[in-house]
């Protein structure tokens, strides 16, 4: 189901129930976005405040070098147009403050300087050489910033500006080859930051959906359903439309588990879920709240019946839970509960609770009896800030690997080693063609064949490499010789090449940040920008300083640009990882995390010969709980449950929530005592938390640890942890009968 599609109100986003979102769908959604930067962790100011420093940068530089020249080198007017970008950088952070989503604020940030620097840079004369460098700051702000859709036809744009005012003022051959490197070198860069922040929004887009999606039924979670809430009330102000929610909860489905095996209540649980999604219009979000209980959020739509498509949700649920399990009572107490104007979401969800609990009532009138009076507000959790040890864990895991220089997939090293190439056959191919074309008559071109050569090996090697798998550890050696590679070839070039070819040295630098990160990419920007300043200055062209010093700032803010944007990134998609793994409702572990978990302590295990163990917890009586309170209180307890036991589990135990009313603990204990130990805290700290929140109901919970077999698989180890739980129960009924 594609959930993205639910959570924005897309008519035709209904799907089937266990799809999952392709990279296209992704894709397409950040597509739709041409301007907005919370995709990829940025905040919506971003953009303003990037254009405001650009602008104070350029017109800083144009200022000074119309100070320190003379009418005869510089056009006066050029001053003029470097104080209007001062004086616009103000005007930008002003933009930011009042208007940071204002749809005509990217169109005026990407034009306004481009215009500026385009027109000003056909009144320099031969100082173009070194100004057209400034017209980089802002094609490479937008390469990075800005969605493939609006950065391609841009940087395009100013690519073949950037060529007509080199051509226009300067026609040698020296300077026709400066044209088609630099063009070539900016090309590059664009190409490879356009690239870089597609995986981005991708791979954010991706654990967005994960972090909204509950793992064993594909339908929306708990936090994904409160999200499209919120949205719909904000819509529902403007248009005046009525919100209704269908709130639903399986009849005597914990006997399912109970009776006959964890397994079968799952697919008891996947199977309702199937047969809900085909019953939902579109624009509909079907949602599983947790446990046994669903949810359906719908607007009323003229000549749409809501009764009667209640009456269907529960004949749906009946059939299919009849089919797959007859044995157990296969109704569903549905209610339907609508919006009230100017009704808060959390004010409506628990009047939507309120209705289950009543809905149940009358389904059962033999469980109608005088509710206990509570006091105080119950427990809550701020769902997307709640800081359990389950999403802490998480994220510290996710921004481990990024900081160790690491992407987080296999396939994301293959692309890095895709990167490493292009940054060896590019300059190839540049120098190969300006050689080839006679535009470089002093280069040594046997020994500036050879470095290609060596570039072209470098190059074809790291595509094969990236086939086989090779760790990423061999980066820095390819990254490395590729420099230096690139240096040889311009030192070879002969005096007029080594200035038309100098900007290839900057290449290696912001591959280097966006590979390793910015403190191990250090070196490679202090070779590559000094090796850079020594060729251009050492060349004796007109104005070599001030084009030495630009491209020097310009690698600088790049890298910084590179390194500040990664840093957001990669915590925005940390934090979105970490959500994908955590329960919505309690902050412990889904079973999404549970999973990974298990095959990591296995494996971890197995190194060192320890032993894996599972404290599968069940909450006796809970149904009591939500049958006597409210469906309110059931959560608050099922969040208390979920402190109390992290606070008795050790720091590196992670604590889930399997489902409904049960819990697991991951332990990797030194001794099997220990075990007993844990189990008897688990135990005491669920009936303290219990007793402190329905007193009348005075209940704990079925604990029991299961140790790992020699040469279990994690499949095989959770399964017989499970029944090893229901055999529990089923022993606790047996006893509690007699």
């Amino acid at each position: 189901m594609d959930l993205s599609g639910f959570l924005r109100g897309d008519p035709g986003a209904t799907g089937h129930v266990g799809t999952t979102t392709t990279a296209d769908d992704a894709r397409s959604r950040a597509e739709a976005d041409e301007s907005g930067f919370t995709s990829i962790g940025l905040p919506a100011e971003a953009g303003w405040y990037v254009s405001a420093a650009l602008y104070w940068i350029g017109g800083l530089a144009v200022v000074l070098i119309d100070q320190l020249s003379s009418n005869a080198v510089i056009n006066p007017t050029i001053g003029v147009l470097g104080t209007i970008e001062l004086a616009t950088a103000p005007l930008l952070l002003l933009g930011a403050r009042f208007a940071p989503d204002a749809p005509w604020g990217a169109p005026l940030r990407i034009l306004m300087p481009s215009i500026i620097l385009v027109v000003g840079g056909f009144f320099v004369g031969g100082a173009i050489s070194a100004l057209v460098l400034l017209l980089l700051f802002p094609v490479l702000a937008v390469a990075y910033m800005h969605k493939p859709s609006v950065s391609i036809p841009y940087c395009s744009a100013s690519l073949v500006a950037m060529n007509a005012m080199l051509l226009a003022h300067q026609g040698s051959d020296e300077r026709i080859a400066r044209a088609i490197v630099l063009t070539g070198v900016a090309a590059t860069l664009v190409t490879g930051l356009i690239y870089s922040q597609s995986r981005l929004r991708r791979a954010a887009a991706a654990n967005h959906d994960r972090s909204i999606t509950d793992p064993l039924t594909g339908l929306a979670n708990l936090r994904g359903l409160r999200a499209r809430l919120r949205q719909e009330l904000q819509r529902s102000t403007r248009d005046k439309s009525e919100i209704v929610m269908f709130a639903i909860d399986l009849d005597d489905f914990k006997e399912v588990n109970d009776r006959f095996s964890y397994a079968l209540g799952d697919a008891v649980l996947q199977a309702v879920a199937q047969a809900l999604a085909e019953e939902v219009e579109p624009g509909d979000l079907l949602a599983r709240r947790g446990g046994d209980e669903f949810a359906i959020l719908t607007v009323a739509t003229p000549g749409r019946h809501m009764a009667r498509f209640g009456d269907r949700i529960a004949a749906s649920i009946e059939r299919t839970r009849r089919a797959i399990c007859p044995g157990v009572n296969p109704r569903a107490s549905v209610t339907r509960v609508p919006h009230r104007p100017g009704e808060s979401a959390e004010a409506f969800m628990r009047r939507v609770d309120d209705g289950l609990h009543d809905a149940k009532l009358d389904a059962h009138p033999e469980r109608h009896g005088e509710s206990p009076t509570t006091t105080g507000d119950h427990p809550q959790v701020a769902l997307d800030e709640h800081n359990s040890r389950a999403l802490a864990g998480a994220r510290r895991a996710h921004l481990g690997r990024m900081r160790r220089g690491g992407r987080s997939s296999e396939g994301d090293s293959v692309i890095d080693w895709r990167m490493t190439a292009a940054a060896a056959l590019v300059p190839a191919a540049l120098v190969a063609f300006v050689v080839t074309a006679g535009l470089l008559p002093g280069a040594e071109r046997a020994s500036t064949w050879i470095c290609v050569l060596g570039l072209i090996a470098l190059g074809v090697g790291s595509l094969l490499i990236s086939r086989r798998g090779v760790g990423r550890r061999w980066l820095h050696v390819v990254v490395s010789a590729s420099l230096a590679l690139v240096i040889a070839c311009v030192a070879l070039s002969g005096a007029s090449g080594r200035y038309a070819l100098a900007e290839l040295c900057v290449l290696a630098p912001p591959l280097a940040v966006m590979l390793f990160g910015w403190r191990p990419a250090i070196p490679y920007v202090l070779i590559a920008g000094g090796t850079y300043a020594y060729l251009v200055i050492a060349s004796g062209a007109r104005f070599a300083v001030m084009q030495a010093a630009l491209l020097v700032g310009i690698l600088f803010v790049l890298n910084l640009l590179l390194q500040r944007g990664d840093r957001l990134a990669d915590e925005f998609s940390a934090a979105a990882e970490a959500m994908s793994v955590v329960d919505p409702l309690t902050g412990a572990a889904n079973i999404r995390g549970f999973e990974a978990r298990v095959e990591q302590e296995i494996a971890r295990c197995e190194a060192l010969g320890d032993e894996v163990c599972l404290a599968m917890i069940d909450l006796d009586r809970f149904k009591s709980v939500n049958d006597r309170y409210s469906h309110s209180m059931g959560d608050a307890l099922l969040i208390e449950t979920a402190r109390a036991i992290e606070s008795v589990a050790r720091e590196d135990e992670l604590v889930v929530r399997r489902g409904g009313d049960e819990f697991v603990v991951v332990c990797a204990p030194n001794l099997r005592t220990d075990m007993d130990s844990l189990a008897d805290r688990i135990s005491e700290a669920i009936l303290s938390a219990r007793i402190r929140l329905t007193p009348d109901i005075i209940a704990g919970a079925t604990v029991v640890t299961v140790f790992r077999d020699d040469q279990e698989t994690a499949a095989d180890f959770m399964a017989r942890a499970d029944e090893a739980l229901r055999a529990a129960k089923a022993s606790e009924r047996v006893k509690a009968s007699t």
